[in-house]
């Protein structure tokens, strides 16, 4: 596992700010495999998007040792008042 990458992804969590891994680009194409991708490396990786994200550095690590190429997102708002994400 990357621990510099851990170490900033831990940083956000700490802050309260929750966090979702994201598809990432390989060679121009979006790691998803879709040829049809119309959002190629920004979109979740995770069931439920930007409801999935979480500050739970367990879920977090789970997350990274999964797709250690990972892009990450950030969900802005209030979750129960449907929110947003951007990557970060």
């Amino acid at each position: 596992m990357d621990n510099n990458k851990f170490s900033k992804l831990r940083f956000y969590a700490n802050k309260g700010w929750p966090i979702f891994p994201v598809t990432w680009l390989i060679n121009g194409k979006c790691s998803c495999g879709r040829s049809d991708c119309n959002s190629p490396g920004k979109h979740p990786l995770v069931d439920g998007g930007f409801y999935s994200a979480t500050t739970d550095l367990d879920q977090i690590r789970g997350w990274q040792e999964k797709w250690p190429a990972a892009n990450w997102g950030m969900r802005t708002g209030d979750k129960k008042d449907g929110g947003a994400g951007i990557v970060v």
